[in-house]
């Protein structure tokens, strides 16, 4: 039987979502203002089990999420860990930016010191490229909506076109 550790950053200010799991599962939800990537770390670093779930705490996950991932962590073809399709927002940008990650905590706690420094608020373990290189798994994915950076992109680039038709719209003298 595996269990698991469920990491989840929260600020208290969007709902919260907690996957369905097992009574044995360990739920980490690690509140209050501070970074993602340290909030992250600090649940990792708290985690009893030896494999981790890291999660949104606005995303919406399956029923079946955490026993799908327990299958592939069973299957033994991912001995460090994998990352898990994410449907929503800008999905052709998914996997290079965004995903559910799944990882052994010895592996994480191993790579974490060589790749992950925390220089802003944006920083993130999941950007570590040690982690970014683990396998995507498509038949396991969860649902977020647009992330505070693609709404951003998104609002910047509506501007930028309303703007450019604007200026061509104006008639010259």
């Amino acid at each position: 039987m595996v269990s698991v550790s469920i990491v989840i950053p929260w600020d208290e200010r969007s709902p919260l979502f907690i996957p369905i799991h097992d009574p044995e599962d360990e739920v980490i939800v690690v509140t209050g203002e501070k970074p993602i990537g340290i909030a992250r770390l600090e649940g990792a670093l708290r985690a009893k089990h030896e494999w981790i779930v890291f999660t949104d705490a606005d995303a919406w996950y399956p029923p079946d999420y955490i026993s799908k991932v327990k299958e592939k962590i069973r299957s033994g073809l991912y001995p460090n860990g994998f990352i898990v399709a994410r449907k929503g927002g800008f999905e052709a940008l998914n996997r290079l930016l965004e995903g559910g990650l799944v990882v052994r905590k010895s592996y994480l706690l191993s790579v974490i010191n060589a790749c992950y420094k925390p220089t802003s608020a944006r920083s993130d373990i999941l950007s570590c490229m040690h982690l970014r290189r683990l396998p995507v798994v498509e038949d396991v994915w969860y649902y977020h909506g647009f992330t505070t950076r693609e709404r951003k992109a998104i609002v910047t680039a509506g501007a930028t076109t309303i703007g450019a038709l604007l200026i061509g719209l104006q008639v010259k003298p």
